[in-house]
């Protein structure tokens, strides 16, 4: 899976847009900076048009290096758990 991965100004972290069964959403990865052990979380949304719709989280792991790497594999386990739904 290729993502267009990009920094996050707002956070330091990295997100990406990608779609899946022709839904958008966002993936976004970063430190919690109000978390005193800097934890790291990624999270997945709905979005529209390259904007975040909607931020009730559809997806979270926390705990994993904040990388290109990370974030792909994120959104990988995202697909996988709507797949398994259907």
């Amino acid at each position: 899976m290729t993502l267009d991965i990009k920094t996050n100004p707002g956070n330091g972290g990295l997100y990406c847009f990608f779609e899946y069964e022709g839904k958008e959403y966002c993936a976004d990865l970063c430190v919690l900076p109000l978390h005193p052990d800097d934890d790291t979380e990624c999270m997945v949304f709905k979005s529209i048009g390259g904007k975040v719709s909607d931020w009730s989280g559809l997806y979270c792991k926390r705990d994993i290096p904040v990388t290109a790497s990370a974030l792909t594999e994120c959104v990988k386990e995202f697909i996988e758990s709507l797949e398994s739904k259907k």
